[in-house]
């Protein structure tokens, strides 16, 4: 049985850091897997499994690049596909019409790598697994159109799947009718979609999360006096809020706050995004004498992970206002390293009461200001019980092998060709 790939970059450039970890269980159950990325991105090309194939980007372009998006979009003879304008009453507002255009430009401007990536591999039965369920998945409904015999897999996460983190995403309902199956990385995404579109056959929908692989030894590395070290993980960009942790940690006097205990906090950020000047500037303009900054940028993951395994790390934080299920709360709790997150998408799921502490979605800089507060003058005691119950979480629920390999299992099972 071979499966198809749609990613949006993988294996070019940092993204989908998630698929370093689930590509080797797939490989080892499907005689072949061929990737089609929607387009590259600087950086490195990472290495494959063996049996795992790559083909050329659907597109020759970053989506982000308007000029050649609308060049490619226009000029076809891709569909028109106007409808959905109408349907979803996109035109009532700017943002929707904004948010229409930019998806229908793509719809249209995949058209052609869709039609001829059916030519190419035929009508034979065919597992085609769209990794988002916003972008390439476009297409997919025309797939299935010219070649009946595939089966169409969509994983869905955050963004690409509660439609009020950018207003709504076209096509939706064609695009999700036409999936055999739905799989989003948590229960709480599963619920969603089971509620926001009753048309579809709620035993379609079943949530597979994702997970991390980690061989280290648990090792309790936190600190009892000194420094306080927090570190953060994401990209740069406004629903992730980096920001606020800046603004929050230049609020904390840890030596007051500690009786002299902790002297000094060091917040490392890694990540890049287009909103990183903005952020540099914040951090320059910080005053608090006690707090260090680092903001080491977009890291290789296997840089990051060194990070976690070779510092005695307290806390990692992630104040976004959407996730699916973050991956990189998963990496750090297999180092041990205590939680604070929103309780946004399926964080709740990963981030119990035994690995660290969520808070709402609708805070402030100042609020958060508080819950590092809180969590800093927690005993080393609870500290450390929090770090042993963030790694025996993950260990027990979030292992990325074992989810990789029920996942599988369940394709096998209703794709029996």
């Amino acid at each position: 049985m071979e499966l198809q790939l749609f990613t949006d970059t993988y294996p070019y450039g940092y993204g989908e850091p998630f698929l370093e970890d689930e590509l080797p269980v797939l490989a080892a159950n499907f005689e072949r897997i061929v990737i089609h990325p929607l387009h590259k991105e600087p950086g490195p090309v990472r290495a494959l499994p063996e049996g795992v194939y790559l083909e050329e980007p659907l597109l020759s372009f970053s989506p982000s690049d308007r000029k050649k998006l609308l060049m490619k979009g226009l000029f076809n003879k891709a569909p028109l596909s106007l409808w959905e304008y109408f349907r979803c009453a996109a035109f009532q507002s700017k943002n929707k019409t904004k948010v229409f255009l930019s998806y229908w430009l793509l719809k249209r401007s995949m058209w052609k790598a869709a039609r001829q990536f059916v030519d190419k591999t035929g009508d034979k039965p065919e597992i085609c697994y769209f990794y988002w369920g916003d972008k390439t998945v476009q297409i997919w409904p025309a797939i299935k159109r010219w070649a009946p015999n595939y089966n169409g897999v969509v994983r869905l996460h955050g963004s690409d799947l509660f439609e009020e983190v950018k207003g709504f995403l076209p096509y939706r309902k064609e695009y999700l009718s036409a999936a055999d199956l739905l799989v989003p990385v948590s229960q709480t995404g599963a619920i969603y979609l089971r509620t926001h579109y009753p048309y579809l056959d709620p035993f379609k929908v079943q949530p597979f999360p994702l997970g991390f692989s980690n061989s280290t030894p648990y090792e309790n590395r936190l600190n009892e006096s000194d420094v306080f070290e927090i570190v953060s993980c994401s990209n740069v960009i406004p629903l992730k809020r980096v920001h606020y942790i800046a603004r929050a940690l230049d609020r904390i006097c840890i030596s007051a706050l500690t009786d002299g205990k902790f002297k000094k906090i060091r917040w490392t950020h890694f990540g890049n995004g287009y909103v990183m000047t903005q952020l540099q500037k914040e951090v320059l303009a910080l005053k608090n004498p006690e707090l260090e900054v680092v903001l080491a940028g977009r890291k290789d993951r296997a840089e990051v992970l060194e990070h976690y395994k070779t510092h005695n790390i307290d806390l990692f934080i992630n104040v976004s206002s959407s996730e699916g299920v973050p991956v990189s709360i998963m990496e750090a709790m297999s180092f041990g390293i205590p939680i604070l997150a929103t309780a946004v998408g399926g964080t709740p799921e990963l981030v119990t009461s035994e690995a660290g502490m969520t808070i709402p979605p609708q805070i402030s800089s100042s609020d958060l200001r508080g819950y590092v507060e809180k969590f800093i003058l927690m005993s080393y005691e609870e500290r450390c019980k929090l770090s042993l119950g963030a790694y025996q979480v993950w260990k027990d629920h979030w292992d990325a092998e074992a989810n990789a390999k029920k996942f599988t299992d369940h394709l096998h099972s209703i794709f029996k060709f």
